[in-house]
């Protein structure tokens, strides 16, 4: 008999609530063995009402067929919940890869599964926070405001800021857009992305970021909105430096549920009955808000007035459209204080719920919707 040296069982990490599809031969026995009794179910029963209740559901498909596929999918979009694929032999033709948030060739050897909480899942991180509003490239502006509020600034070698960190321990939550229209995209990149690591701020991504992150890795997508002021001054950046950019915005969360549940933070705000969901659907919320799909008189994608609606249990802090009002409505607060055009960068401390500000010290661009008051 000739030996064969045979590999370790790979450890395949789903995070949070999700349809697993487990695919190809010996599908059936392998996800009995990796997950739980109760969380495998059959091809023809319906996952959603699990998913919906935030459980993790697997189906094993030993002969995928599209059919099949396609309505698995549908459930676990109904549900706003992510779905991974663990591969057991070749990829089927059948499987849409663009749909799914993570494939995992096992090969034939089984495989375990580890479980990890979903990227929106911070109900550990208690703050107290400081909560930051669009920075839109605004360095000088969010380093004053910084100082208000306490941090002190790190510099690396060339003197530049690249990390912060409070003697108290609060942490900051910046909400996104922190690129385009403002004079020093990469100076805050830098700062942000050495707090990140250091775990002295958390973020979650922005429509504006989303969009460079898109063009970084090559995509096609339209130069507006002041990605060509992104483009031209990270192109003055190291290639390395690029990169990093990439992997961080690629690795923000949409939203974030902070504090036991207490807290919840997206770029535009977030319906109560998506928070801690993941989806595409989930996923435009948190970017861009909901939108009747018309335009109004300035162009700008008519809003739908969500938080008019909400009245939900955690408080939900969002920015995205620039207001000049400071105010906690209905459970919700609106902090972007249109510092790119002229207004101010805003904080929320919480759970102290005060606003700190520093008003913009120039216009680097013009709003499509007036919001600051006239005079």
């Amino acid at each position: 008999m000739q030996l064969r040296s045979r590999r370790a069982a790979p450890v395949v990490s789903v995070a949070g609530p999700a349809l697993v599809l487990v695919m190809g031969r010996g599908a059936d026995r392998a996800a009995h063995r990796a997950f739980r009794s109760g969380e495998v179910l059959a091809p023809a029963e319906d996952p959603a009402p699990r998913l919906a209740e935030g459980s993790l559901v697997a189906v094993p498909l030993e002969h995928p067929e599209p059919d099949t596929i396609r309505a698995l999918l549908a459930a676990a979009q109904h549900a706003d919940r992510a779905v991974d694929a663990i591969v057991l032999g070749p990829v089927p033709d059948a499987l849409p890869l663009g749909r799914l948030r993570a494939v995992t060739e096992a090969g034939d050897d089984g495989f375990s599964v580890e479980r990890l909480p979903a990227a929106s899942d911070r109900r550990d991180a208690r703050g107290p926070f400081d909560l930051i509003g669009d920075v839109h490239g605004c360095l000088e502006e969010l380093l004053l405001l910084l100082a208000r509020l306490g941090y002190e600034v790190r510099l690396d070698p060339a003197g530049r800021p690249d990390g912060a960190r409070h003697p108290e321990g609060r942490t900051v939550v910046l909400l996104g857009d922190l690129v385009d229209r403002g004079p020093d995209v990469a100076g805050v990149l830098r700062l942000v992305t050495g707090m990140l690591e250091t775990g002295d701020a958390l973020a979650v991504l922005g429509n504006h970021d989303d969009k460079l992150r898109r063009a970084l890795l090559g995509h096609d997508v339209e130069v507006t909105g002041g990605l060509d002021v992104s483009l031209a001054q990270l192109a003055r950046e190291p290639d390395a430096f690029r990169a990093a950019v990439e992997g961080v915005l690629t690795d923000l969360p949409a939203h974030l549920v902070l504090d036991d549940g207490r807290l919840v933070v997206a770029h535009a705000g977030l319906a109560e009955r998506y928070h801690g969901h993941e989806s595409a659907r989930v996923r435009a919320l948190c970017l861009y808000g909901p939108t009747t799909g018309a335009t109004d008189e300035h162009g700008v994608p008519d809003r739908v007035p969500w938080a008019d609606d909400y009245r939900g249990d955690a408080l939900v802090v969002f920015g995205h459209t620039p207001t000049a009002a400071r105010e906690v409505r209905h459970g919700t607060v609106c902090i972007d204080g249109g510092c790119v055009f002229g207004g101010a960068l805003v904080a929320l401390r919480y759970p102290e719920r005060t606003f700190v500000e520093v008003p913009a010290v120039a216009r680097h661009s013009v709003p499509a919707r007036p919001f600051l008051p006239a005079g």
